[in-house]
C-alpha cells in the first residue's frame, strides 16, 4: 500500500523491480491503480509474485491506461496470469503489446 502511494507521486523512478516479493493479487491490484496515474515508470518487474488471474487482470487494465510502460516482466507467476493475458490479448492489444517479456510461457 505504501509503495502504491509512492508510485502515484513518482516523477523520477523509471524502473521498478519487485521480483519475488509475494505481493499477490491484492498487491498487484494496488500497483495497477498507481500505474493509472504514474507516467514516469518505463520498466516494471513483477515476476514471481503469485499474482494469479485477479492480479493479472488488474495489471492488464492498468496497462490500458498507462502508455509509458514499455517493458513489463510477469514471468514465473502461476499459470492463471498467463491465461488471463492470453484471453485479454484479443480485446486489449495495446495493453498486451507492453507485456513484452512473458519468459515463462513456452
Amino acid at each position: 500500500r505504501v509503495l502504491s502511494g509512492v508510485l502515484k507521486l513518482n516523477q523520477r523512478v523509471e524502473s521498478l523491480d519487485l521480483y519475488n516479493n509475494n505481493i499477490g493479487p491484492d498487491g498487484v491490484r494496488e500497483i495497477g491503480e498507481a500505474l493509472k496515474v504514474n507516467f514516469t515508470l518505463k520498466v516494471l518487474i513483477v515476476a514471481d509474485n503469485n499474482m494469479g488471474t485477479e492480479g493479472g487482470q488488474a495489471l492488464v487494465e492498468a496497462l490500458q491506461v498507462n502508455g509509458s510502460i514499455i517493458e513489463c516482466y510477469v514471468d514465473e507467476n502461476n499459470h492463471l496470469v498467463r491465461e488471463c493475458c492470453r484471453r485479454n490479448r484479443e480485446n486489449h492489444e495495446r495493453a498486451m503489446e507492453c507485456v513484452v517479456h512473458l519468459l515463462a510461457i513456452r
